[in-house]
Parts: C-alpha cells; sequence; structure tokens
C-alpha cells in the first residue's frame, strides 16, 4: 500500500482468506492504519513520506558505513 506512491491501484482494503474456515475477513485501509497507529492516518501523506525515506534516506543509509550508522543514532538521541 504504502510503494503505491500515487494510488495508482486505488488499494483501498486489506483481505485475508482463510483456506482452512473458507472465510475472507476484509478492513478498509483507513481504519486498519488508524487502529494499527492509535490515530487517524492521512495515507496521501504517508505515502509521501514512504517514498521519500525509500528514494532518498535509504540509499545513503545503506552506504553509510557501520560507524556512521551508530553515530547518527547516538546523535539522535
Amino acid at each position: 500500500m504504502l510503494l503505491d506512491y500515487s494510488d495508482a491501484f486505488a488499494l483501498h482494503s486489506v483481505t485475508i482468506y482463510g483456506v482452512r474456515y473458507g472465510h475472507y475477513a476484509t478492513w478498509p485501509l483507513d481504519d486498519l492504519c488508524a487502529e494499527l497507529a492509535g490515530r487517524p492516518i492521512d495515507l496521501a501523506a504517508m505515502r509521501q513520506e514512504f517514498a521519500q525515506v525509500v528514494r532518498v534516506e535509504l540509499p545513503d543509509y545503506r552506504t553509510a558505513s557501520i560507524v556512521d550508522r551508530i553515530r547518527r543514532r547516538v546523535a539522535a538521541r
């Protein structure tokens, strides 16, 4: 859901199928995210934030040395 940055696939619910019981359980994404986060979530803003992390911050993190990563964690405290 978060990787669908522009909502091109119009994902608006999550469904799990229990094969053993032949039962579908479906949750609207807005409700599921709010329940998991403990507050309402703006999916469009969350997608943008996730895209920022994946496209910009993660590549820098992966190329940083372990020493740099530890220094960042210590500095963030």
